[in-house]
């Protein structure tokens, strides 16, 4: 032991000593001890392992669903931020932090030997404040930039501004009348043929316009307004649209029309794991679409759950049963007004509902209180297929299956059910002019129940037919008309007849060609033999399902088996055989079938963890209007359809209030102000070996070239993931980016490179943990290399001066 330990260690007995039975000195001893160091450690390295990982439910700890995320507990609920900014984190913070300051104070005497021990335990203490600080201050979230906004401003009527993106649209009354607006493409690379920039890249966009007076397209380009130019329709046929200057002479056709594209700049962005409700009063036109009479207001929500179902009911939604069933609690979560502004003043909204993982679904509810006979069936084939369908009775306009093929119909009287046996079914009339031959064949089969259907042989002839289906009551031009799709032989020739109730229509067509040969204009008809379709006189399809007039009765008559239409009776969850290779299996029926639409909760063993929060789910409630509303998620509060960006969803929601106000209502995140606007200036997307091909996998890097403007000036900066940029005080980097996307049913299409998305987040602390950490990495160098070396040059000097005093 050295003599300054020696030293340290009797003046700590001698304190101690000295203060036995003092509650001060007890504290003093215990905050300098060693053991209770250790403890704060290790409640640390716990809570923190807790907060990060969770804790396991299986030694299997490897094992997928071995571990349990406790700060998602129900009555926790916290993102890993908020873990890190709870009260237990930082007071073991504080107590460690207590412990390594009294421990210094009383036990490591200021020196020069020492010095490596103070700056590690001081570099501890500043990671630990800059690491309370970060996560009380920390702030996340993203802002969605479109590459440019249309700005639309008729002669006469106030400027509209809508996204640049395709598919969008609008329509402005003017006193002249009225005009719509579509943007039909978008194109970030349109080169420049004229001009001082000839040969660069520009963002095109074209925008349909149907003006009182005509329709012509106008092109406007991002940066180049001199080169707005409209096209319009021409008389050649190859190049349908041709630019107006040279079919007019002049570039534009309407110059009083200003059109012009201007930079989307960004004000605020949307916060990470906040949620809030946005409302608006509205109005409706004569088409029932909404029109905003004033701007969204925000109406922050403190305390939502995040991860656990919430209800009023269990009657609210559809839950998962079985293993996959979750549990639920009540909620009631009040959202104030924070704005003047606010459409509904005072008026306190509750949430009182939270689903984390759900969405829309209408279900069957048997027993309801009105007649509605509703039958779910299946049909089974001998190869393995199956086809669901559902079918209703009372609806006129039924849609799946083909109603010429199979019905669902409901019967009052026994007696309806005898006069459909004996009723005549659908047949065709077959004639051979060379042989005096006519005859009248009652269709029973189709091959598109049974491929395998056989075919029926014209007696003494070489011809025989088939049916494939039938089509009754077909609108053609104003006209009913009726027809079967007949298969025909003759010898080793094989072809497809249409066979009309009007003969004069029918027409035959190679039976294996492509669709545009069955609408061909030439429909040349063999003339050997003559075909009629005769409709059935009767609604009796070749399957008939028959309800009533009991509410439990439930009857098939098929056409389909040998010996004409046969009735029986229908089992629930049985088979039937319909052919030889198809069955029939009626997976519910009820005859007062109701359908009711609520939120679906997804089993926990159906989601995806990555989907966060986006498909939650909540219901608010309005106690004066008595007003219930389900609400989902919308990762932005666009301010119509014209505004949002593609891939995105809007669907507010809309509340009438007792006073016949229209209010809209959306669930979204909290907004938060930039201390910088932003504008997106343009992209730069750098590919692997080979190029850009408009899929993921090729980009090797994205890069937004974005505007930053505040009080200091305007600047412009790329940003990308692995190169973020730091803007008073708030760093921004790559998050989301707009690739191409092919048209669809629903979709117009897009080139891409429409808009971007930047996160958005602080870092404060972050350099004073740094510090914290180059301040102890240097003490414990100094504490293993510097100080054994003064120790030894301390203990040479001892040994000289005794060396020397002995002598």
């Amino acid at each position: 032991m050295t003599s300054d330990s020696r030293i340290n260690s009797a003046s700590a007995e001698t304190n101690q000593k000295a203060g036995h039975g003092n509650p001060l000195w007890w504290l003093l001893d215990l905050f300098s001890s060693v053991r209770f160091g250790i403890l704060l450690l290790l409640l640390l390295f716990i809570y923190s392992g807790i907060g990060s990982a969770g804790l396991p439910l299986t030694y299997a700890i490897w094992e997928p669903g071995a571990w349990t995320a406790v700060r998602a507990w129900r009555g926790l609920e916290m993102t890993e931020y908020e873990w890190f900014n709870w009260w237990p984190f930082i007071t073991l913070i504080a107590l460690t932090c207590l412990t390594l300051i009294v421990t210094t104070l009383r036990r490591i005497r200021f020196s020069v030997i020492n010095l490596g021990v103070w700056m590690v335990h001081t570099g501890l203490i500043t990671m630990s404040v800059g690491c309370v600080f970060y996560f009380a201050t920390k702030i996340e979230g993203d802002v969605p930039i479109a590459r440019a906004r249309i700005i639309i401003q008729p002669e006469g009527a106030s400027p509209v501004s809508l996204r640049a993106m395709p598919g969008h649209e609008t329509q402005i009354m003017t006193p002249g009348g009225s005009w719509s607006f579509q943007v039909i493409d978008a194109d970030p690379n349109w080169e420049l043929l004229s001009g001082e920039d000839k040969g660069k890249a520009a963002y095109a966009v074209k925008v349909m316009v149907q003006s009182p007076s005509g329709m012509f397209i106008r092109q406007l380009l991002a940066g180049y307004p001199e080169f707005t130019e409209d096209m319009v329709q021409s008389t050649n046929a190859a190049q349908p649209w041709a630019r107006a200057v040279k079919e007019t002479g002049q570039p534009l056709v309407d110059d009083s029309l200003r059109m012009e594209l201007a930079p989307d700049t960004q004000s605020n962005f949307w916060v990470m794991n906040s949620a809030a409700l946005y409302l608006r009063e509205v109005r409706a036109d004569v088409d029932g679409q909404t029109i905003p009479v004033t701007p969204w207001v925000e109406r922050p929500i403190e305390g939502l759950p995040r991860y656990n179902e919430y209800i009023e009911l269990p009657t609210d939604v559809w839950l998962p049963t079985g293993e996959d069933a979750v549990s639920t609690g009540p909620l009631i979560l009040p959202v104030e007004a924070v704005s003047p502004e606010d459409p509904l003043g005072d008026q306190p909204l509750y949430v009182t509902a939270f689903l984390p993982y759900a969405g829309m679904e209408s279900r069957d509810v048997p027993g309801g209180d009105r007649h509605n006979p509703v039958i779910n069936l299946t049909l089974d084939t001998s190869d393995g297929r199956q086809v669901q369908h559902r079918m209703f009775a009372l609806d006129p306009n039924p849609t799946s299956p083909d109603p010429s093929l199979m019905r669902f119909v409901w019967i009052d009287h026994e007696d309806e059910i005898e006069s459909m046996l004996d009723a005549r079914g659908p047949q065709i009339r077959i004639g051979i002019p060379d042989k005096d031959i006519v005859i009248e064949e009652e269709i029973t089969g189709f091959t598109e129940l049974d491929p395998n259907t056989p075919w029926n042989q014209v007696e003494g002839t070489d011809y025989a037919w088939r049916v494939q289906r039938i089509d009754d009551d077909l609108t053609v031009r104003g006209r009913s008309l009726s027809m079967a799709r007949v298969e025909m032989r003759n010898g080793n020739q094989t072809w497809l007849r249409w066979v009309f109730d009007s003969p004069a229509l029918n027409g035959d067509f190679p039976i294996d060609g492509p669709i545009d040969a069955h609408l061909a204009q030439d429909r040349k008809l063999d003339e050997s033999i003559t075909t009629v379709y005769l409709p059935a006189i009767r609604p009796l399809a070749p399957v008939t399902l028959i309800a009533g007039p009991g509410e439990d009765q439930l009857r098939l008559v098929s056409s389909l088996l040998p010996g004409g239409p046969q009735s029986t009776d229908l089992v629930v969850g049985k088979s039937h055989q319909l052919g030889p290779d198809v069955t029939l299996n009626v997976t519910s029926y009820d005859a007062k079938m109701g359908m009711e639409t609520r939120p679906r909760v997804v089993a926990r063993s159906e989601r995806q963890p990555r989907a966060g929060g986006q498909l939650s789910m909540l219901q608010i409630r309005l106690p004066e209007a008595r007003r219930r509303a389900w609400l989902t998620y919308h990762h932005y509060p666009f301010d119509g359809s014209e505004d949002l960006l593609r891939r995105f969803s809007y669907q507010p929601s809309v509340m009438t209030m007792p006073d016949g106000r229209l209010i809209e209502v959306m669930y979204s995140r909290q907004s938060a102000p930039l201390p910088s606007s932003v504008a997106l200036d343009g992209f730069d997307v750098r590919s692997h070996v080979g190029g850009f091909t408009g899929q993921v996998s090729s980009v090797l890097n994205w890069i937004s070239n974005v505007q930053f403007e505040d009080e200091d000036g305007t600047i412009l900066a790329p940003v990308s993931v692995n190169d973020p940029q730091e803007r008073k005080g708030y760093w921004y980097f790559q998050a989301q980016w707009d690739p191409p996307e092919q048209p669809s049913a629903s979709s117009a299409g897009s080139k891409g490179l429409n808009y971007t998305i930047l996160g958005v987040g602080n870092r404060n602390g972050v350099w004073t943990m740094l510090f914290g950490s180059v301040l102890s990495v240097i003490g414990m160098i100094y504490a293993f290399y510097v100080k054994p070396v003064l120790k030894r040059r301390q203990a040479t000097a001892v040994y000289k001066s005794l060396k020397g005093a002995a002598s």
